[in-house]
């Protein structure tokens, strides 16, 4: 196996591997988001030792329960290199990144139904009962890092 590096890295550098694996067949503009361009935006890859780009995500500036949080968007892992620990690898690496900044904060993702499991062996919530996210088709809303009954109410 190739050696893997994860690195916070610029939005051009992860835009192909989100395109060609969340949107194929539509246009790209369907995986560029205007907060991409936003300086307070993380983005994430993770590299084998040739720059390939294995895997990728990104955390948009958002809001949760009104207060301040990070929207996790567009995560994708190239399928030749699924289910061996790269996705969580890169996620553990961005929370660690937020971490080391003094940013870290509640992140919320709209997950596909497919990919709720991954996020909850990583300690994420389901959040909403099962919606459908245009091409993205059925999807959930989860969290990580928030006590989702603080403000439930009594």
């Amino acid at each position: 196996m190739r050696g893997i590096a994860y690195h916070r890295t610029s939005v051009a550098s992860i835009l192909q591997l989100r395109h060609r694996i969340l949107r194929k067949g539509h246009p790209i503009t369907e995986v560029m988001f205007p907060e991409d361009s936003d300086e307070a935006s993380r983005h994430y890859g993770a590299f084998d030792d040739t720059g390939q780009n294995l895997c990728c995500l990104s955390l948009l500036p958002s809001v949760w329960q009104e207060q301040p949080a990070w929207r996790l968007r567009a995560m994708a892992t190239d399928k030749h290199w699924r289910n061996q620990g790269i996705g969580s690898g890169l996620l553990r690496f961005a929370i660690a990144s937020l971490e080391n900044d003094s940013q870290l904060q509640t992140i919320w993702c709209y997950s596909r139904v497919s990919a709720r499991g991954f996020y909850e062996r990583l300690g994420w919530q389901a959040v909403s009962n099962v919606f459908d996210y245009g091409n993205a088709g059925p999807s959930i809303t989860m969290i990580w890092g928030c006590d989702i009954t603080a403000n439930a109410p009594n």
